[in-house]
């Protein structure tokens, strides 16, 4: 029989199943959005970011290593940012839901925008936490 997690124990218990269950968050690419399914694998080694939609392709999931990520970055990254008609750069998203993934040379690597503050402040401490405890 498999003991139950408790917080005392668990770092992790009360971010637990945001992160693995997902929420469908707006993924940007050079100043464009698409909704993708944000999630952690079940073993939590992994972000993962799926197409939304019936006809997803299995191979269409973009996986990132946790390994691979430094820290999380509350607010723009640069792939929020979207270039003007005079050369310029404009923001694309609300910096107040955006967080981003950022690598061990400090480049952004996943850049999201969720559908309110709550839910970025929210995914940012889970994040930050599964950071934390992954380095351990």
């Amino acid at each position: 029989m498999k003991a139950e997690a408790s917080p005392k124990t668990d770092p992790l218990a009360q971010y637990r199943s945001r992160l693995t269950s997902g929420q469908v968050l707006k993924h940007f690419e050079a100043g464009r959005a698409t909704n993708k399914v944000m999630t952690v694998t079940s073993d939590l080694a992994s972000f993962v970011i799926k197409e939304t939609g019936k006809q997803v392709r299995a191979f269409s999931a973009k996986r990132i290593p946790l390994s691979n990520v430094k820290s999380v970055k509350a607010g723009l990254g640069k792939d929020h940012q979207k270039k003007t008609i005079l050369g310029g750069l404009k923001a694309a998203a609300e910096p107040t839901l955006s967080f981003c993934l950022r690598n061990f040379k400090d480049e952004d690597i996943l850049c999201v925008e969720c559908p309110s503050a709550d839910a970025a402040a929210s995914w940012v401490a889970a994040l930050r936490m599964l950071l934390n405890v992954s380095k351990k």
